[in-house]
């Protein structure tokens, strides 16, 4: 039988000798109580930190590929086609592009594997090689296609697109108006209204590519602004050529300027005066 009272009495006594062994931080000095704290500190095995310049090197890397990729995005090249003059062009992809005097055009080249796309101010004649989505973007409106040809216009408040081959998506920028255009169709936007004409002349559209420039029922004045961007001339016709004339007619780029002119003046009764290289003035033959 066990004896429950020795028992207690052993348990009793080793809490005693515990609590006598026991030191109460506030009865021991400033220096002794650092120095327990030191060893233990000492004993804490010590934890597997990741050097601070791998940590570094991981956000350089991460600020080099933020920022490749961002130049990759909106670093652009601008191809700018003078007054007086044509340009042939070829892009990334190998789609071609004729523009026009005064024409410009600009691109992402490092983005173009991830998105074809041309920003066009003027007019321009693109050959697109089949692949994904191709776009030209103007101030007016879009222009999307697969693999076609086709040609842009699209100076001040003037934006016509002619499809020569395959199909075209044409778009407005305002209030997303669209149309599908095939080949010899047109769509022009006219006062706010996107529209299609069918059966066109192509070389009414893109005889310019031939340096031949056709002309049915256009307002003169843009005839006019025509000529000076086609030959890098200035023709003050301000005041005098009324803005709602309209003309019909034919030049060849490779004639002189004069011809055009006396053609046109002969229509409607002007003359125009050449007052030095490439300036003349308009006047109304008395």
């Amino acid at each position: 039988m066990k004896d429950h009272k020795h028992e207690s009495s052993s348990e009793l006594e080793e809490q005693l000798k515990f609590f006598e062994n026991l030191e109460i931080p506030y009865n021991r000095d400033k220096k002794a109580v650092w120095d327990e704290m030191t060893k233990k500190i000492e004993a804490i095995p010590p934890r597997k930190i990741v050097p601070l310049i791998w940590t570094r090197i991981a956000v350089a890397a991460v600020l080099i590929m933020t920022f490749s990729v961002a130049f990759m995005r909106f670093y652009t090249t601008t191809i700018t086609c003078e007054r007086g003059r044509h340009l042939a062009y070829t892009l990334p992809d190998n789609s071609t592009v004729q523009l026009n005097a005064a024409s410009t055009i600009s691109f992402a080249p490092y983005w173009w594997s991830f998105q074809r796309q041309v920003s066009l101010e003027g007019e321009a004649f693109f050959e697109v090689e089949k692949g994904s989505s191709f776009i030209v973007a103007s101030e007016l409106g879009y222009t999307e296609v697969l693999g076609t040809s086709f040609n842009i216009y699209a100076r001040d408040t003037a934006y016509v697109v002619f499809c020569k081959t395959g199909k075209v998506g044409v778009h407005t920028t305002k209030d997303d108006q669209s149309l599908i255009l095939t080949p010899s169709e047109l769509g022009l936007l006219q006062k706010d209204v996107l529209k299609k004409q069918t059966a066109i002349d192509a070389t009414i559209s893109i005889g310019w590519l031939n340096n031949k420039f056709l002309f049915d029922n256009v307002n003169l004045v843009r005839v006019l602004e025509e000529l000076e961007r086609q030959y890098d001339a200035k023709i003050n016709y301000e005041g005098v050529v009324s803005p709602d004339l309209m003309y019909g007619g034919f030049f060849d780029k490779t004639e002189n300027i004069d011809t055009a002119l006396e053609m046109i003046g002969a229509n409607f009764g002007f003359s125009f005066i050449k007052v030095q290289e490439n300036l003349y003035n308009v006047e109304i033959n008395s």
